[in-house]
């Protein structure tokens, strides 16, 4: 055999082996789409890039959805881990290695994005939804509890606001400027009131942002583009089953306090 093929099949096996080891929960649970696979291997972000840029040279437009900016607040109040505290910021939402730690697998994210799009907008592909965390994991938010979780359009621009918001927070909360249960609760109630009062030039520049994140634009509430709505469940939030839930201890953010 030609030394060349033999060396290519090494290298080729090393690299499989490698891609294995590091991506366990892809081999374990194959993406149903080349969306979820994408979203599996790097940032979502960077997925949307690519499959808008595809449409493009297609000559199409890019498939987009819209939907509501807030969830509903009576299926989605937000909900917390409560080992999360003030006083063990710096080993847990302050440590860069915490997010990534407990972070559910793609294919937890993926399997609850089908069923909460199967739910609640079942005329729908569940590839043009992004699920999203009310309270993000960054800010102390539960990961698998279904008062937490909610579906935003794949594209558009509010997924990346909430994004750019909730790492502001983060930094915020970590540098003792803002306590967490107030960081929790003003995302919990209105994320986009918070990122109209927290995204400014002046706090982009303190915690070394972006300065153009306080440049776009921000939806108004109860101006929402024409889109489908989500089929209204007066039973609740949407259960997720055991096998894709780990379950544990948590609860809702309570009310922002009026003196």
């Amino acid at each position: 055999m030609n030394g060349r093929i033999v060396v290519m099949i090494a290298g080729g096996v090393i690299l499989a082996s490698a891609f294995v080891k590091s991506h366990p929960d892809m081999i374990a649970n194959p993406p149903e789409s080349t969306r979820e696979a994408c979203s599996a291997l790097v940032d979502p972000g960077y997925c949307q890039a690519a499959s808008t840029f595809n449409d493009l040279r297609q000559n199409r437009l890019p498939r987009r959805i819209s939907t509501p900016p807030l969830p509903d607040r009576k299926r989605t109040p937000g909900a917390i881990d409560p080992a999360i505290t003030q006083a063990n910021l710096a080993a847990t939402i302050c440590n860069s290695e915490d997010e990534a730690e407990k972070s559910p697998p793609p294919s937890w994210k993926a399997a609850a994005t089908r069923r909460l799009a199967n739910s609640f907008y079942p005329d729908q592909n569940p590839d043009d939804f992004a699920l999203d965390f009310l309270v993000p994991i960054s800010l102390g938010g539960a990961q698998a509890d279904p008062r937490n979780l909610w579906l935003q359009s794949w594209t558009g621009l509010d997924r990346e606001r909430k994004d750019q918001l909730e790492k502001l927070l983060n930094r915020m909360v970590c540098s003792g400027q803002l306590p967490l249960s107030i960081a929790q609760q003003s995302i919990a109630r209105d994320w986009i009131d918070t990122y109209r009062r927290a995204v400014t030039p002046q706090n982009l520049a303190r915690y070394g942002l972006p300065i153009q994140w306080a440049e776009l634009p921000v939806p108004s509430f109860g101006q929402i583009e024409p889109g489908p709505q989500p089929i209204q469940n007066p039973q609740g939030p949407v259960i997720l089953q055991a096998e894709i839930a780990p379950q544990g201890q948590s609860y809702e953010v309570p009310e922002i306090p009026v003196n």
